[in-house]
């Protein structure tokens, strides 16, 4: 946006509306990357949980993109925050399976919260833009 703000000579959308949107867009990606981090720590995950679930939800999403764009980005950003935040709990923690379990299961909770509260900041941004266009 800000590059279509500076070709129209700043026509449509002024500079408050560009620091608005861009603040806009950091809350709704720290909401998100945050996400899974705390949906691991609130169904017993520890700080290496959080941090496992975090890159597991990069990681899970760029090779989910890689078999479906878009569906597999979600699906794999899930299925990696669930699959790492549970290894940690085994491996490093030596929980039980169904404790490390249900640590990964709040990983992939959170993350899917983290992506619907994204989508409504991504909302709130395509309303500022409409109002002041």
């Amino acid at each position: 946006m800000g590059i279509a703000a500076a070709v129209s000579g700043f026509d449509h959308f002024g500079g408050y509306t560009l620091i608005l949107l861009f603040g806009l867009a950091v809350l709704g990606e720290l909401l998100e990357a945050a996400a899974a981090g705390v949906g691991a720590a609130r169904y017993g995950g520890g700080r290496g949980a959080i941090f496992a679930a975090l890159v597991g939800a990069i990681v899970g999403a760029a090779v989910g993109t890689g078999f479906l764009p878009l569906i597999g980005t979600v699906v794999g950003a899930c299925v990696g925050a669930f699959g790492l935040a549970t290894l940690y709990e085994v491996l490093v923690r030596q929980q039980k399976w169904d404790a490390a379990s249900r640590t990964g299961y709040g990983a992939a909770l959170g993350k899917i919260g983290g992506l619907v509260a994204k989508t409504f900041v991504g909302l709130a941004m395509l309303l500022v833009a409409f109002l002041n266009f």
